[in-house]
């Protein structure tokens, strides 16, 4: 993944992070509990997912358990990004390509029986991005930028990524200070676990030709939880979200259970969402 060129003033960066805070009501007991995530059986997940099509996936009906889309999948493992970190603890690929199955066949996606042929190829893979100490990112602004925009770009795209590199070079309004656009900027401000899936169209890319469709792109925040705790709850719960195009970053946040993928209930932070976009 490559950054923005553009070099971006170090006090922006610092404004951007301090709007993270800034003061702005909430809906009622979002995330709050009075149990850290390292110590809770039932830790909080503050999630992303966005999903962008192309003007050719535009052109391809959705799928659905009347008409059901079938696809062959390639896990291309785990990837660290960002900072080196050493002793995540990651979901083992099985578990995490059965969980991931399981939310495809809720929006009509399956495995392309033997003898039938597939229409998708879904290229995915998962890991973490971790931020800069501020320390060392004070040294380093240029590589903390970077990262910042890396983790932004997971968080929303490049529609998203774009949005921020504007508010670093003009500025902010109050249309900024919303609880959703704080829900993300925290986001992309501290380390995440993410999970990409990629939707090519299968003749195309067994031809030798990528002709992309759809991508959907998780994040989870880390806070106190491990990515084999966190992954599959994330994964479950962008299900509705696979191969619908989402005009911006959907903000969510539930409770799952550790050791489990037992979710509690969904929450969104939509002051500018509809709820209807999200499935309870």
């Amino acid at each position: 993944m490559k950054a923005s060129a553009c070099l971006l003033p170090t006090a922006a960066l610092g404004s951007l992070l301090t709007l993270a805070g800034a003061a702005e009501p909430v809906p009622e007991d979002f995330g709050f509990s009075l149990i850290p995530n390292a110590f809770s059986r039932n830790p909080s997940l503050s999630m992303t997912v966005y999903t962008e099509l192309t003007e050719l996936g535009r052109k391809v009906p959705p799928a659905s358990a009347a008409a059901p889309v079938y696809f062959v999948a390639v896990d291309r493992g785990l990837q660290s990004q960002g900072e080196p970190i050493s002793g995540v603890i990651s979901p083992t690929p099985a578990v995490l390509q059965d969980t991931l199955f399981q939310a495809l066949a809720e929006g009509g996606y399956q495995p392309a029986p033997e003898g039938r042929p597939a229409g998708l190829a879904l290229i995915y893979y998962w890991g973490s991005h971790q931020s800069m100490d501020p320390d060392l990112g004070a040294l380093f602004p240029e590589r903390n930028r970077q990262y910042f925009m890396e983790r932004a770009y997971l968080v929303g795209g490049r529609a998203f990524r774009h949005e921020i590199m504007n508010q670093f070079n003009y500025g902010y309004t109050f249309a900024d200070r919303t609880p959703r656009k704080n829900f993300l900027i925290n986001q992309v401000s501290d380390d995440i676990y993410f999970v990409i899936v990629s939707a090519y169209d299968y003749a195309a890319l067994a031809a030798g030709e990528r002709r992309l469709l759809w991508r959907t792109m998780m994040t989870v925040a880390t806070n106190g939880v491990s990515m084999k705790d966190s992954l599959p709850p994330l994964v479950l719960t962008a299900g509705p979200y696979f191969g619908r195009e989402t005009a911006e970053p959907v903000a969510l946040h539930r409770r799952a259970r550790r050791g489990t993928v037992t979710l509690g209930p969904l929450k969104i932070v939509a002051d500018d969402i509809p709820h209807s976009s999200v499935r309870k």
